[in-house]
């Protein structure tokens, strides 16, 4: 997979999904080069109690399509405390990497 290309501002489109509504945070977000003329992009959304998941989805992948020409989108949406800090919070269990202290 190639690096993040230029023209794209990560931060950018980090700001722009959190005004979505209902977006507490956006993590895992990743924007890559297909081919020549197409970029994909992927994250995570953590979303409040009560979200209209379907209408999140749609304006978010709608948002990358006609503000960043990105057509080859992946949202996945989480639920509050699912993940801190790597950690899921209802398990205990790390996503990946060392085990914070007791």
């Amino acid at each position: 997979m190639e690096g993040t290309p230029p023209r794209i501002d990560l931060s950018l489109i980090e700001n722009r999904l959190m005004e979505l509504g209902h977006v507490e945070a956006v993590h895992d977000l990743h924007v890559w080069t297909i081919t020549s003329g197409m970029d994909a992009m992927s994250c995570h959304l953590i979303v409040s109690n009560g979200a209209k998941v379907d209408e999140t989805l749609k304006r978010g992948h709608q948002m990358m399509r006609d503000e960043f020409a990105i057509t080859k989108t992946t949202i996945q949406i989480e639920k509050p405390g699912l993940h801190e800090n790597g950690v899921n919070t209802e398990t205990k269990t790390m996503k990946s990497g060392p085990q914070p202290p007791p």
